[in-house]
């Protein structure tokens, strides 16, 4: 539980998340901090530093669907920077932006089990939803190109509501 936490443990993962972000470059920071994230607990559950608990089946299908879902809004983010075809169209910026935001926030709070966590994963879930579900079949017009998008989103989104309704309920 979060309570359990010992803010030694906090605060060494919050110098490290400081010292990783001035080291990196701003492109592909993302996917360098989840690498280098797993690579940095591994290191330290080996040296005895930190401890790792098991996590719930449920915690963990709701932090992959978040990551999964921060992937697919990050590349939707930058084929919209990179004008790629079929991208989406610019007003959509922000909407991506704020669901990139708000799901990384998420990961935290799910990851500690906080209530609040869930919830906002469930809005995430919704968001996402909008933005990649399965109405695009019938209102985009590259539908076909997009097919992987629209089945991985719709998966990730559906997961991650399901799962954060079922921890709310457990009071994981």
């Amino acid at each position: 539980m979060a309570s359990t936490r010992n803010f030694g443990e906090a605060r060494q993962i919050t110098f490290w998340f400081a010292t990783f972000l001035r080291q990196q470059s701003r492109k592909a920071w993302l996917f360098k901090l989840i690498i280098s994230g797993h690579r940095f607990l591994l290191m330290n559950r080996k040296m005895g530093g930190y401890k790792m608990e098991k996590q719930n089946s449920i915690i963990q299908a709701s932090m992959t669907s978040l990551i999964g879902l921060i992937v697919l809004n990050w590349v939707m983010i930058q084929a919209l920077f990179a004008q790629v075809p079929p991208n989406p169209p610019g007003q959509f910026g922000p909407y991506i932006g704020s669901t990139i935001a708000l799901a990384v926030v998420s990961l935290y709070l799910v990851y500690f089990h906080f209530r609040i966590g869930y919830i906002s994963s469930i809005i995430i879930g919704l968001m996402c939803l909008l933005s990649s579900g399965p109405q695009k079949f019938f209102f985009e017009l590259h539908a076909t190109e997009l097919i992987p998008v629209i089945i991985l989103g719709t998966v990730f989104s559906v997961t991650l509501i399901i799962c954060s309704i079922l921890a709310l309920k457990r009071r994981i």
